[in-house]
């Protein structure tokens, strides 16, 4: 049983910053598992970023870069990583939240 409280959710303007600050390229170690992405490490130039993302959207890539542009590739890589995990992650439990039904 789940009591009915409100619910305060959210995420920071630059969650993804700290991957960055601490050398991460992306939360998941998946260039440490692959040569295909550990050629782009580290992640902070436009050249790597783009290959990085090519590599990891394939197909979608184009469609990803022009949300997270290459030539700012830091700042870029720092909004993906946010939206990723934490913003899309927010959204999903609210409308979760929303449609229960209360």
């Amino acid at each position: 049983e789940n009591h009915k409280v409100p619910v305060i959710i959210g995420s920071n303007a630059n969650e993804g910053g700290w991957f960055y600050a601490t050398g991460s390229p992306y939360p998941v170690d998946i260039a440490g598992t692959s040569p295909a992405f550990s050629q782009y490490l580290p992640v902070n130039t436009s050249e790597n970023y783009e290959g990085f993302v090519r590599q990891l959207f394939g197909s979608d890539a184009d469609k990803v870069l022009s949300f997270y542009p290459a030539d700012t590739p830091i700042k870029s890589g720092e909004s993906m990583m946010t939206d990723s995990f934490y913003t899309v992650t927010a959204d999903v439990i609210a409308e979760a939240m929303a449609n229960r039904g209360e």
